[in-house]
């Protein structure tokens, strides 16, 4: 796929969901180090829930990508 080819999907209305998937990474990447001070300090959560926030969201997202990982290889091209 070329630079061209893919300014092109861009412009028309399928980039528009890549485009927000983007901007929403971008300002995670952003808060990021905020995050870990403000659930500590500010709403007082222990590391101990913390930790275990943090292992949820992963072990979340694996099974989702599991889930997903699984869906794609049912189609056919």
């Amino acid at each position: 796929m070329t630079l061209r080819q893919v300014v092109d999907r861009f412009r028309r209305r399928e980039g528009a969901l890549m485009l927000y998937m983007v901007a929403v990474q971008i300002t995670s990447q952003i808060a990021a180090p905020f995050f870990t001070p403000f659930m500590l300090e500010k709403l007082q959560y222990s590391y101990g829930l913390y930790v275990a926030m943090l292992a949820t969201s992963y072990l979340a997202r694996s099974a989702v990508l599991f889930f997903w990982g699984g869906m794609s290889g049912n189609t056919e091209r």
